[in-house]
Protein backbone atom coordinates (compact mmCIF):
# COMPACT_ATOMS: atom_id res chain seq x y z
CA UNK A 1 0.00 0.00 0.00
CA UNK A 2 1.42 3.52 -0.74
CA UNK A 3 1.60 6.11 1.81
CA UNK A 4 -0.15 8.85 1.15
CA UNK A 5 1.43 12.21 -0.18
CA UNK A 6 2.05 15.31 2.58
CA UNK A 7 -0.63 17.56 0.10
CA UNK A 8 -3.26 14.76 0.27
CA UNK A 9 -2.65 14.22 4.38
CA UNK A 10 -3.20 18.11 4.56
CA UNK A 11 -6.48 18.04 2.23
CA UNK A 12 -7.71 15.45 4.48
CA UNK A 13 -7.51 17.09 7.17
CA UNK A 14 -8.70 20.20 6.15
CA UNK A 15 -11.57 18.18 5.30
CA UNK A 16 -11.88 16.87 8.80
CA UNK A 17 -11.48 19.98 10.50
CA UNK A 18 -14.18 21.90 7.90
CA UNK A 19 -16.52 18.45 8.33
CA UNK A 20 -16.32 19.05 12.60
CA UNK A 21 -17.27 22.60 12.08
CA UNK A 22 -20.16 21.91 9.93
CA UNK A 23 -21.54 19.42 12.66
CA UNK A 24 -20.71 22.12 15.55
CA UNK A 25 -22.42 25.10 13.80
CA UNK A 26 -25.32 22.55 12.77
CA UNK A 27 -25.85 21.42 16.50
CA UNK A 28 -25.74 24.81 17.43
CA UNK A 29 -28.31 26.25 15.06
CA UNK A 30 -30.64 23.73 15.84
CA UNK A 31 -30.52 24.00 19.75
CA UNK A 32 -31.81 28.08 19.36
CA UNK A 33 -35.19 29.08 19.32
CA UNK A 34 -34.81 31.57 16.16
CA UNK A 35 -33.55 28.46 14.37
CA UNK A 36 -35.58 29.81 11.04
CA UNK A 37 -33.13 31.44 8.80
CA UNK A 38 -34.45 34.84 7.20
CA UNK A 39 -37.49 35.13 9.94
CA UNK A 40 -36.90 38.01 12.24
CA UNK A 41 -38.08 37.57 15.93
CA UNK A 42 -40.56 39.99 17.14
CA UNK A 43 -40.54 41.40 20.58
CA UNK A 44 -43.89 43.29 21.45
CA UNK A 45 -43.68 46.33 24.00
CA UNK A 46 -44.91 45.43 27.11
CA UNK A 47 -44.49 48.70 28.56
CA UNK A 48 -40.43 48.67 28.03
CA UNK A 49 -40.38 51.41 25.60
CA UNK A 50 -42.26 54.70 24.41
CA UNK A 51 -45.93 53.48 24.09
CA UNK A 52 -45.89 54.58 20.45
CA UNK A 53 -43.72 51.40 19.77
CA UNK A 54 -45.65 48.14 19.32
CA UNK A 55 -42.72 46.02 18.72
CA UNK A 56 -39.09 45.24 17.50
CA UNK A 57 -36.88 42.80 16.04
CA UNK A 58 -32.98 42.84 15.82
CA UNK A 59 -31.38 42.64 12.97
CA UNK A 60 -27.62 41.66 12.03
CA UNK A 61 -26.74 45.31 11.20
CA UNK A 62 -29.62 47.58 14.06
CA UNK A 63 -32.91 46.58 14.88
CA UNK A 64 -36.43 47.39 12.75
CA UNK A 65 -38.79 49.12 15.37
CA UNK A 66 -42.59 49.07 14.53
CA UNK A 67 -44.63 51.89 15.42
CA UNK A 68 -48.17 53.05 15.12
CA UNK A 69 -46.84 55.67 12.71
CA UNK A 70 -44.62 53.01 10.87
CA UNK A 71 -41.57 50.89 10.04
CA UNK A 72 -38.20 52.56 11.89
CA UNK A 73 -34.87 50.92 11.12
CA UNK A 74 -32.00 52.15 13.53
CA UNK A 75 -28.66 50.79 11.57
CA UNK A 76 -25.60 50.39 13.35
CA UNK A 77 -22.77 52.07 11.90
CA UNK A 78 -20.02 49.02 11.37
CA UNK A 79 -16.81 51.17 10.24
CA UNK A 80 -17.04 52.77 13.57
CA UNK A 81 -16.86 49.13 14.97
CA UNK A 82 -13.71 48.02 13.55
CA UNK A 83 -11.93 51.03 13.91
CA UNK A 84 -12.56 50.18 17.72
CA UNK A 85 -11.57 46.90 17.11
CA UNK A 86 -7.96 47.46 15.80
CA UNK A 87 -7.44 49.05 19.40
Amino acid sequence: MRKPSKIHALYRNIFLCFTAFMFASIASASSRVDSRIGEPIFFLNQGQWPEQVLAKAPLNVGDLWITQQGFVFNFLDTSATELVHDR
